[in-house]
């Protein structure tokens, strides 16, 4: 396990388990020196630690993954250094939480139509204790019914099953994302204006997790750096030693600097654990090269 992680979830994402004060607790506990909570769509992580102002042998840095848009593909950046405090960061959130629940009930419908059978709303928003109903949700209402482990569609994300091993994750990237059956596309902000923000609130813009949709497509990578990207996330939870290689060469070639974060998000993605990042720098080193790119 790394000392830096700049890539976690909490209870703000809505697909996040854990507290900011118990993931505080956390990295303290797994000798983290340096780290980031950088929610879906939303700072309230950012200025919840910053009230509770606790002293802790952790650096943290105010960070947020966007959900962002560019030619007609879905991607995340990650801001870090950014000012938490400026209010469209707010809007931000209002903005993607009202096209989110705009969108539920038309997947629900292409979920019911695929499968034959109904998705209530009712036991779905029950399951999702005031959040979004995420393709986690969903999965996670369909795991706590064993008789849905007759459904041979459904069987690999039950115990023991092909998909079981993060099954509510896999189970919103099998049937909810982008090319999916049951992907319905909301309006999100194109790269280009995520990218502008991050930079107008102080902060560095990093692609998140390039090996989960760019794979090493180097044409993308450079359209993406194009719009003013600082840098990659070059090691990551999903990347294995060889994508590692290429993000790093890719960021030195193209003078971007290269971030690291595990994606931990507890039970949604539980395979994944803090700190798993595969990044072998030292953290003080990823800091200061962070700093230095900041505009």
């Amino acid at each position: 396990m790394g000392n830096i992680d700049l890539h976690i979830h909490s209870i703000h994402s809505d697909d996040g388990e854990y507290t900011v004060e118990s993931l505080i607790r956390q990295a303290e506990e797994a000798g983290l020196s340096v780290a980031a909570i950088a929610d879906h769509d939303s700072v309230n992580a950012c200025l919840e630690r910053h009230r509770m102002n606790l002293k802790t042998s952790t650096r943290w840095i105010d960070a947020i993954e966007i959900s962002c848009r560019h030619k007609g593909r879905d991607y995340h950046l990650l801001g870090y250094f950014i000012d938490p405090f400026d209010p469209r960061y707010e809007k931000l959130e209002e903005n993607m939480r009202i096209n989110e629940e705009a969108a539920t009930q038309e997947r629900l419908d292409l979920l019911a139509s695929h499968f034959g059978f109904a998705f209530p709303m009712d036991a779905l928003r029950h399951v999702a204790k005031g959040k979004l109903i995420t393709g986690e949700v969903i999965c996670e209402w369909l795991l706590e019914n064993e008789e849905n482990r007759k459904v041979e569609e459904l069987r690999k994300y039950f115990p023991g099953g092909s998909r079981s091993d993060n099954p509510l994750v896999n189970f919103y990237w099998d049937y909810l994302s982008q090319g999916k059956i049951a992907y319905v596309e909301v309006d999100v902000p194109s790269m280009s204006e995520s990218i502008r923000l991050v930079h107008e609130t102080g902060g560095i813009a990093v692609l998140a997790h390039p090996g989960n949709n760019v794979k090493e497509d180097k044409a993308v990578l450079d359209e993406l750096s194009s719009l003013g990207l600082d840098g990659i996330e070059a090691f990551s939870s999903y990347h294995g030693e060889l994508q590692n290689a290429f993000y790093i060469a890719y960021a030195k070639k193209m003078n971007l600097l290269f971030t690291c974060g595990s994606d931990y998000h507890g039970k949604t993605k539980p395979k994944i654990k803090l700190g798993l990042t595969h990044c072998p720098c030292d953290a003080q080193a990823i800091v200061e090269m962070m700093e230095r790119g900041r505009k």
